[in-house]
């Protein structure tokens, strides 16, 4: 009897290391969206959900945009990509991806076909293999993209490479994967770029088609990939993003990798020649040289989307109504809000903020208040007036906000509060000093019209600006 007793005390004892182990990989495991948060999300999507999968690197998982194909088209799509992903690591996430999805379409985005590299560095070997759960195919991936002289164990012990991350822990180590994140609870692999650089448009002459060779390793995995896509049945189309360094050895290389496509009898296309055809603007739609953002992804993606509508017979998950897809719902809406904000922020003069404050939707709430009446001039009127707010009578003592649409004004009260309320787990509350939000005290910048931006969806202070006639401070 005591020998069994034991028995069940060492079983006990080892389920319970077991679970704790589980749990602290969970919380120090490296959350990188640029590529081992896509692959490990994937892995929770309802099987046979994903109509459309997409793989690369950055250039497929910044600039083609899932919220953007689930409005306008109702696919249901997801992204695998990794920063500087190369085609051997592509070829192993779709691999991992058919165990668990039957998509009738990859997109791979192929920007990584003039790579000459065989091999990356350690933090980018991290991020195109960390994603994937221990298996042995897992392994097989690691060591197809480590370098030959590395150590397949020192890179395999996730564990070794984690204890280092104490001083790095933040509450969202805590609650990534878990019902209280929404963002991560809908999160399809893209991840939206939310600044404006000015760029010039490459030019390069359109009807030279002349071919240089791939690199070795690059055609070996590019043709595995589509003879993988043609062993299963699966359409694969390559698609080359919009980037403003385009040259011609990269052309080169992509006609050579269209003649390849051809052999299988797989679509390719260079969006950079179709840049009139998207509208695209250079001088707008650009995070950097080589990414698109909120405003270039929507475009790109539409197009996309479009080649994709006319060509196959996807679903429109939309229509369905067995709350499967709910998901993809709430991440087109938290990729909108990327759109509607880089719209806000990345306004110059008071005319363009409030043209973008108007497109905002009503999960987001308007706080105005003045903290000097002598800067309420005729634009600034206008502006009250469009949201009701009597500039005449709009003084130091109140306080204004602009809830779905309805405008209310709001007095000091016995705490010395002008507002104060709960969305959700979030706090926002204002007084003579500022606006608290949770634990953040928003300042204005300079005296004006102060005019505070909230996502009450997503939790976050969007913009806090003062208007100085047609001039914005933040």
């Amino acid at each position: 009897m005591k020998r069994v007793f034991n028995f069940v005390r060492i079983i006990a004892f080892a389920l319970l290391v077991a679970i704790l182990l589980g749990y602290w990989n969970e919380v120090f495991k490296f959350k990188d969206q640029n590529g081992m948060v896509g692959m490990d999300i994937y892995y929770s999507q309802p099987e046979n959900s994903v109509d459309m999968l997409i793989v690369g690197s950055s250039h497929a998982f910044t600039d083609i945009n899932t919220g953007t194909l689930w409005n306008e088209y109702g696919i249901a799509s997801y992204l695998l990509g990794a920063n500087v992903q190369p085609l051997s690591n592509s070829y192993h996430y779709i691999q991992e991806a058919l165990k668990t999805q039957s998509p009738e379409v990859i997109v791979l985005e192929g920007f990584l076909l003039t790579e000459d590299t065989d091999y990356m560095s350690e933090s980018f070997i991290i991020n195109n293999t960390y994603g994937l759960h221990f298996s042995e195919d897992s392994m097989v991936a690691m060591n197809d993209t480590i370098p030959p002289d590395a150590d397949l164990m020192e890179y395999g012990l996730y564990y070794g490479r984690y204890h280092s991350r104490y001083d790095e822990l933040s509450s969202e180590d805590f609650t990534y994967g878990t019902t209280s994140d929404d963002y991560y609870s809908c999160f399809k692999g893209f991840h939206c770029l939310r600044a404006v650089t000015p760029t010039e448009e490459p030019h390069f002459n359109r009807r030279r088609d002349i071919t240089m060779p791939l690199s070795l390793r690059v055609e070996y995995y590019y043709r595995k990939i589509c003879e993988l896509c043609q062993d299963r049945n699966i359409n694969l189309v390559i698609v080359i993003s919009p980037y403003a360094y385009y040259n011609y050895n990269d052309r080169m290389k992509y006609c050579t990798g269209r003649e390849i496509a051809s052999e299988y009898g797989f679509d390719f296309i260079d969006y950079n020649e179709y840049y009139d055809q998207m509208n695209l603007d250079f001088e707008t739609d650009f995070h950097d040289q080589g990414h698109l953002n909120a405003f270039g992804s929507r475009k790109y993606t539409s197009l996309i989307g479009s080649y994709i509508d006319e060509n196959f017979d996807l679903p429109d998950r939309r229509l369905d109504c067995t709350g499967t897809y709910d998901t993809w719902e709430l991440n087109a809406r938290f990729l909108d809000f990327d759109y509607y904000e880089l719209n806000m922020i990345s306004s110059i003069t008071a005319e363009e903020f409030f043209a973008a404050v108007r497109e905002l939707p009503d999960d987001y709430i308007l706080i105005f208040r003045i903290t000097n009446p002598r800067h309420i001039l005729s634009f600034t009127s206008s502006i009250l007036g469009y949201y009701d707010i009597p500039s005449i009578r709009f003084a130091s003592d109140s306080v204004w906000v602009v809830e779905s649409g309805v405008t209310n004004k709001y007095v000091l009260d016995d705490n010395g509060l002008f507002f104060d309320r709960y969305y959700g787990v979030h706090h926002l509350a204002v007084d003579n000093v500022g606006v608290y939000f949770d634990d953040d005290l928003f300042l204005p910048p300079s005296s004006g019209l102060e005019i505070n931006v909230i996502n009450q969806f997503s939790g976050s202070v969007v913009e806090s600006i003062t208007l100085d006639n047609d001039l914005i401070w933040r």
